[in-house]
């Protein structure tokens, strides 16, 4: 078996670039999804993923900002 990697939602958010409470907000409204709830933990793996469709966002967002100023 191997080992996961564990985040509090402390350095979740730190790595997601958001507050603690917006992650709280993602917990309930199932859009991150915790290994555990008290205190809330998660895999690495899942704030990755997360953070790989926000960082798409990001560049997507770019990409209009670019060709509406074109």
């Amino acid at each position: 078996m191997t080992a996961t990697e564990v985040l509090t939602a402390a350095e979740a958010a730190k790595r997601l670039r958001v507050q603690h409470i917006t992650i709280q907000r993602w917990v309930k409204d199932g859009r991150l999804s915790a290994i555990r709830s008290r205190p809330l933990l998660f895999a690495a793996a899942e704030v990755e993923r997360r953070a790989g469709e926000l960082d798409q966002g990001l560049k997507t967002r770019a990409q209009i900002a670019r060709a509406e100023a074109s």
